[in-house]
């Protein structure tokens, strides 16, 4: 996997072209996403709005514990990134890419990429595996550009994306000197199972980028994109606010804000304190000189705040970190006055388990177990569901199948990246097709790989109708 297969160098004709406009467009968002004492932004909040449900790939859920990163090594914390092409982490292709202590988000390192590359091009990637066909993911990061030079048509900024997941590639370009963090979803294609995560530049300015995640798509947000075709889910402002489906930016409809002054907002809720979560959003006004802002707010920090400017659809991207005793958040997207606006797919997700840089390594748990283990199914016998009990130490790849007495495999119940901690998975007594097996003994292996751990274990079961 070289870098020929990411971004060729004509490439850069178009983008040099663009580069004012993006310019523009992202140094705007450095500015405004922060916090702005002369935004009168007045939260109203109604009859004690209830927060929302966590919703993973669409099912409601009381917590994201479940929610697990995909992406080996996250913050490059391991130390050993870089170090040889082929090898499981940031070792899917390697080109000038070094770990960088000076410029990191959280912790100790972050990917970076040199200045100036001799041969145009500097970057890395890693094959994040364990994901499942047709299934939407999200993608976070963050990045940022030392010095970036609008008038130099070579200059073409850090790239962030993911590619070759059965589907066109998706990516942000990023300009600023200052750490962005980057949000992306994507849908594995019908028979794909794995995906390249990277960063990439070309000519200019050095480049770092830090705290990787791929996660199961969710969303701490009910109705973020409005498909129900009302504000029942939006219950945490007074002022008046509508379902619209005429200036939609995707499906069927949106939210949409009246002339003169208007709002809608809701408490995001079953967070964790201090971890970071990133909100997405498409936002317009309809006139030229019209303002609107989306904001987060009492989630134990300052208010964060973006200006909406734009008559066209625009991304805004936004970070933030939980208090130490916060469990809630509220978003809201209001306007003190002039026209109409538009706000459509709003997505608040999971960045960085932890404000710090050693809980970003692989969310090894407090109180984990001191040693990897499978433990005996429990009941056995049983009929027709047994519960299978396994620890971790540390967070690794974990592969646990079901094997009949001939040795063929019958079901795989899990095989994806775990964390450290105590976890379980159920047996239903089916196979991989959802067919009932028949009485008899059967074996529960588990085999643990990567982060440095080999582990491999078998129990009998035996299923009695």
């Amino acid at each position: 996997m070289k870098k020929s297969r990411h971004l060729p160098k004509a490439f850069g004709l178009w983008v040099a072209a663009a580069a004012a406009v993006l310019l523009a467009f992202t140094a705007a968002q450095g500015k405004d996403m922060t916090v702005d004492s002369g935004i009168k932004t007045v939260v109203r909040i109604g009859s004690n709005p209830s927060p929302s449900e966590v919703l993973i790939n669409g099912v409601t859920a009381l917590s994201a514990d479940d929610l697990v990163n995909y992406v080996i090594d996250p913050g490059f914390e391991y130390g050993n990134a870089f170090t040889e092409e082929g090898l499981e982490g940031w070792n899917g292709w390697i080109d000038l890419a070094f770990l960088d202590e000076y410029y990191p988000r959280t912790g100790t390192y972050a990917g970076g990429l040199v200045a100036d590359p001799a041969d145009w091009s500097t970057g890395f990637g890693q094959w994040v595996t364990g994901l499942q066909p047709g299934t939407e993911y999200i993608m976070t990061a963050f990045g940022r550009l030392s010095e970036y030079n609008p008038s130099d048509p070579n200059q073409w900024g850090l790239y962030i994306g993911v590619q070759n997941f059965g589907r066109d590639k998706v990516q942000a370009q990023i300009f600023n000197p200052d750490y962005i963090p980057v949000i992306l979803r994507f849908v594995m294609g019908d028979t794909n199972t794995v995906a390249d995560v990277w960063a990439w530049k070309g000519p200019g300015a050095e480049a770092t980028a830090d705290d990787f995640g791929v996660w199961d798509f969710h969303n701490f947000l009910e109705n973020g994109d409005f498909e129900k075709g009302s504000m029942s889910d939006w219950n945490a402002m007074t002022d008046p606010a509508t379902a619209d489906n005429v200036e939609k930016a995707n499906g069927e409809w949106c939210g949409a804000l009246p002339d003169g002054k208007a709002g809608f907002g809701q408490v995001a809720g079953h967070l964790t304190p201090n971890t970071t979560y990133g909100l997405k959003v498409s936002a317009k006004v309809a006139n030229e000189g019209d303002l609107a802002f989306v904001t987060i707010a009492d989630f134990g920090g300052e208010p964060i705040t973006y200006k909406v400017r734009n008559t066209g659809y625009a991304d805004t991207t936004m970070a933030f970190t939980t208090g130490a005793a916060d469990t809630t958040a509220l978003v809201t997207f209001s306007k003190d006055q002039g026209g109409k606006a538009y706000a459509d797919d709003f997505l608040l997700c999971l960045m960085v388990e932890s404000a710090g840089g050693d809980a970003v390594r692989d969310r090894e748990a407090a109180g984990a177990p001191e040693s990897f283990g499978l433990e005996q199914n429990f009941p056995n016998p049983f009929n027709p569901e047994t519960k299978i009990a396994y620890g971790m130490p540390k967070a690794g790849r974990v592969e646990i199948a079901v094997f009949d007495m001939r040795g063929r495999k019958v079901n795989v119940l899990m095989d994806s990246f775990r964390p450290a901690g105590s976890h379980e998975i159920r047996w239903d007594g089916k196979d991989g097709s959802g067919n009932a097996v028949p009485s008899g003994i059967y074996f529960c292996k588990m085999r643990v790989s990567g982060n440095g751990s080999e582990y491999a274990a078998t129990r009998k079961m035996v299923l009695m109708k």
